[in-house]
């Protein structure tokens, strides 16, 4: 496994949280909402792997399944550090999109916000 950057390696006692935030599917125009079956439930594919802290699975998925998230190498080396420096949970703060917040359902982004806690 990759070794975390300097500015990322804590005393052993101390705890800390990381926290990030991807962007998921693009969703076609003319699809009433991003809440469609297929696109939302390729979105908690990889959440799911981002939830168990794991960072091959998630990879693996994202490129296996063709999965449209922005972010997934940045994602991906985050959770690999956040691993080496003793990570324990994550959590799903909010997934949303882009037409819940504009009102603008023509083409929509989901979005996940999560945080790594150790």
């Amino acid at each position: 496994m990759a070794q975390p950057p300097a500015a990322f390696q804590r005393d052993a006692e101390k705890r800390f949280l990381i926290i990030f935030l991807s962007s998921f599917l693009l969703g076609p125009p003319g699809q009433a909402t991003k809440s469609n079956f297929l696109s939302s439930h390729k979105d908690h594919q990889a959440i799911s792997h981002i939830l168990d802290l794991d960072p091959n699975g998630l990879y693996d998925t994202v490129l296996g399944q063709r999965i449209s998230m922005c972010g997934i190498m940045p994602t991906t080396i985050t959770m690999i550090a956040a691993l080496e420096l003793g990570a324990t949970r994550a959590e799903l703060v909010r997934y949303s999109d882009s037409g819940e917040a504009s009102g603008d359902t023509n083409q929509v982004v989901g979005y996940a916000g999560i945080t790594i806690h150790g």
